[in-house]
């Protein structure tokens, strides 16, 4: 092997190794890099039966841009809206949440939203408290 092959050699490891690193730090996952406030919420049913309320997503990442690509609900009464699905680092998105009590066909005080990001390896459950008086 001439110097010319060798070098070209030690280049292709190094571009490999470069590589691999790279995509072990996109890959990587921090679950204290988002906060979402409140994690719960808590409304009392009215007369509509219609209940909603907005969860503050931080990014809380000095580098990477956070996005949130699904939120599934526990049950077909819960509606959600992605308000912001990609948040730039420090900043912050809001989710809107929804529950249609009068869809209930069992004693339901809880609806649990699964909420997926690019940040955790699970997603973050947020619960909606119905109160009914």
């Amino acid at each position: 092997m001439n110097k010319l092959q060798l070098i070209a050699v030690c280049c292709i490891i190094f571009a490999l190794t470069s590589m691999s690193k790279m995509y072990a730090q996109q890959v990587s996952i921090n679950d204290s890099l988002v906060q979402f406030e409140p994690k719960s919420i808590e409304a009392t049913i009215d007369s509509t039966g219609f209940l909603q309320g907005y969860i503050t997503v931080h990014n809380l990442s000095e580098t990477d841009t956070l996005r949130i690509p699904q939120i599934t609900p526990s049950c077909y009464c819960g509606m959600s809206t992605i308000m912001n699905s990609f948040i730039p680092p420090k900043q912050q998105g809001k989710l809107y949440l929804a529950v249609n009590t009068k869809q209930f066909s069992k004693p339901l005080t809880t609806v649990e939203y699964k909420v997926y990001t690019s940040f955790t390896s699970k997603p973050v459950k947020i619960f909606f408290d119905c109160i009914q008086r």
